[in-house]
């Protein structure tokens, strides 16, 4: 193992699952292999921090300062793109090569990932060049009736994109209208009947909003096919690979999925391979939120590449939820534009919507959490039935940036389980985190523990009614009393309170603020400095990707 390498493991940016992939590649590449060590490990580490390749065209100082938030003067020395050339090791090929890294361009890849990166690019594209198909005059009309005056123009232009492309891409904030277009659509679209349909999304939380809105349009629950991505592509949980595939395509002429920002590459590459040539596709998501935990930032790079090649997103911008004098509304705009100024003064306003107050010490935090949760949350603690308190879920939350440390999300849920004496007191807010299709709890479900008859059970939300699952028979999951600002994703509170550290950190960003800012549908407050808040505006959320790159490419090649 290098020196370079050495100090890389012992500074905590690699993992012996990096180091062992780094000797795999450079002893089966031969003599002089051992170059491709420091790039091999550095790729697999990025992976796990969400990036979908090392990016070799960027200065490797700045970048790796960048990337794993260390100050530019501490950062290693990295050479200036260690001089790759595919083709002269077994272990480094091109694009289309079966080696375990690809170069393709200036940029390194898994060659799983740069897999997934293509065939996503390529499907995606076959679908966007594909010219409309003319509306029938009923269709026409019955869309035009159902979105009222210039105030819905543009989600007029969103239905119409679902009812007549190959390809719609619909892009908006929370309370823009996006799911509502959709599914307003799809209702007429239905009623010609003989279309089959299936809407997904990657939550089960949001896999039951789409049912509501579906139920709201007056959609039968029959006539269209809802489920979690995950069960959709009916993803196995011994292998991780999918029941539908290129060769088993789904049985639907017309799949949509909503919170797209949510999906990571490899998620989505399953999604179109499953997907029959003439099955028509429709993405919803929000391009300025925060991206996917796992690697890619799928929906904001699709858009960007539809705009780079003149295949633009139908973006929605009125807002339904907050009236132009809305201080969250007009706060989520500023930290959009990274005006810390707007936002200092906005936050510094009286607005009744949003406050921004110095955080507590960190030996104080524990009292005033469990102080403000008493006051705001108190539809849940007062709950006599397990409906009320799942009822009373969606009142308030804690948000937090970080999962562990003393200002994180851990911590916090730990603080406030002493409210109702325990981690599975009645009442406390669980959060399941695992897929598991045998119970029908997925990633992201939430509900409360109550008093079961030998014990504490869960209990969630089901469309007949509470279901209620023993602590063993209970997927992975964790208290959810304060919740990251990635596991918030998806879902939305009456009120919010985020809670900033007390130091800046690589992971306060203009998208994770965004993202948080717009989970609060009635009022949002801030614990933290102005200067933290100011900082994290001034930085985006760094993903290497070609995405982009890759869409626009395939898309000029299909025009050709």
């Amino acid at each position: 193992m290098s020196r370079l390498l050495d100090e890389l493991r012992a500074s905590g940016v690699l993992d012996a699952l990096d180091v062992h992939f780094a000797g795999l590649v450079a002893r089966r590449g031969g003599k002089g292999a051992e170059t491709l060590e420091v790039p091999a490990a550095l790729v697999s580490a990025l992976r796990r921090r969400g990036h979908v390749c090392l990016d070799l065209s960027r200065p490797p100082v700045a970048w790796f300062a960048a990337v794993f938030g260390v100050e530019p003067p501490d950062a290693p020395e990295l050479s200036r793109g260690w001089k790759l050339k595919a083709g002269r090791f077994p272990t480094l090929g091109n694009p289309g090569d079966r080696a375990p890294l690809i170069l393709d361009g200036g940029r390194l890849y898994l060659h799983r990932l740069w897999t997934c990166q293509h065939d996503l690019a390529t499907r995606v594209a076959a679908r966007a060049v594909a010219p409309p198909v003319a509306l029938p005059a009923a269709l026409e009309k019955a869309l035009a009736g159902a979105f009222g005056g210039e105030a819905q123009a543009d989600q007029l232009a969103a239905a119409r994109a679902v009812a007549s492309r190959s390809l719609a891409v619909v892009s908006g904030g929370p309370g823009t209208g996006k799911t509502t277009a959709a599914v307003r659509a799809l209702g007429a679209m239905l009623a010609g009947g003989g279309l089959r349909v299936a809407v997904a999304a990657p939550t089960g939380k949001a896999v039951a909003r789409l049912k509501e809105a579906l139920a709201a349009a007056g959609i039968p629950a029959d006539a269209v096919a809802t489920a979690t991505i995950h069960r959709l592509l009916g993803i196995r949980p011994d292998t991780g690979r999918p029941r539908y595939d290129a060769a088993n395509p789904l049985p639907y002429d017309l799949v949509v999925a909503d919170e797209v920002s949510m999906v990571d590459l490899e998620r989505m590459a399953h999604l179109v391979r499953a997907l029959a040539p003439a099955t028509r596709l429709v993405l919803l998501g929000d391009r300025d939120q925060l991206a996917s935990v796992e690697p890619g930032s799928v929906f904001s790079d699709l858009c960007a590449g539809l705009d780079a090649a003149g295949g633009a997103a139908t973006v929605l911008r009125r807002n339904f939820r907050f009236g132009t004098e809305s201080g969250i509304g007009r706060l989520a705009r500023a930290v959009n534009a990274g005006d810390a100024s707007a936002a200092a003064s906005l936050l510094a306003s009286g607005l009744p919507d949003i406050a921004m107050h110095a955080a507590p010490s960190s030996r104080d935090l524990g009292a005033s959490t469990r102080t403000r949760a008493r006051a705001s949350w108190k539809a849940l603690l007062d709950a006599g039935t397990p409906e009320a308190a799942l009822s009373a879920l969606g009142t308030f939350r804690f948000l937090c940036a970080h999962r562990v440390g003393p200002w994180g999300a851990t911590r916090l849920s730990a603080e406030l389980a002493s409210l109702r004496g325990g981690p599975r007191g009645p009442g406390s807010p669980v959060m399941v985190t695992v897929n598991d299709p045998a119970s029908g709890l997925f990633n992201g479900d939430t509900g409360v523990w109550w008093a079961g008859g030998s014990g504490p059970e869960a209990v969630f939300a089901g469309e007949a009614g509470v279901r209620r699952f023993s602590a063993g028979r209970l997927p992975p999951n964790e208290a959810a009393w304060a919740l990251t600002v990635h596991k918030s994703q998806g879902s939305e509170f009456d009120e919010v309170v985020l809670v900033l550290s007390d130091r800046d950190s690589p992971l306060l960003t203009r998208e994770l603020l965004y993202t948080a800012v717009t989970r609060a549908r009635r009022r949002l407050e801030i614990w933290g400095a102005p200067e933290i808040l100011a900082a994290a505006l001034g930085r985006r959320t760094e993903r290497s990707g070609g995405l982009p790159d890759a869409l626009a490419a395939a898309m000029e090649e299909q025009r050709a």
